[in-house]
């Protein structure tokens, strides 16, 4: 393609990237969703599957990065601690995550967390996001277990 500076009038030829977004998931083992969840998984109900949501037209690359991160945190026990929140205060410390919990009430309980100890000020990708992600999953998973 070639794109005109409106300032100078120079036009500059581009070629596009060699690898689609598609392709940088798929071939980078470190950013594979489903190998993360492997890397994360510490009970054996969290199947190795590659989840829905981590298609990139829903969700890109460093919004996963964030969501896996937060995910890794919740599904070991060792639980999400804000540096806005005292020292003291860690969302679900010792109470790993899995797939047959009630993340409705995961996620009010985020939400509640959120209002006693102060907000999320990345706009729910703290907790919010990630848990809603696992609604996702465990709905998905749902959906496949009925279907077969």
């Amino acid at each position: 393609k070639k794109f005109t500076n409106l300032k100078t009038g120079s036009q500059k030829q581009t070629t596009p990237p060699a690898r689609s977004q598609t392709d940088a998931i798929d071939s980078r083992p470190e950013s594979n969703i489903g190998h993360r969840i492997r890397l994360a998984r510490t009970t054996q109900d969290i199947p190795p599957a590659r989840p829905p949501w981590s298609q990139p037209q829903s969700l890109q690359l460093p919004n996963a990065d964030t969501v896996m991160r937060q995910v890794r945190k919740l599904v070991s026990g060792q639980g999400v601690h804000y540096r806005y929140w005292p020292k003291h205060v860690i969302f679900s410390e010792n109470k790993p995550v899995t797939l047959n919990d009630d993340f409705d009430q995961l996620y009010n309980s985020a939400v509640e967390y959120q209002n006693k100890y102060g907000r999320d000020r990345g706009n729910g990708w703290l907790l919010l996001h990630p848990i809603e992600k696992l609604r996702c999953y465990q709905q998905h998973i749902y959906e496949q277990t009925k279907t077969d």
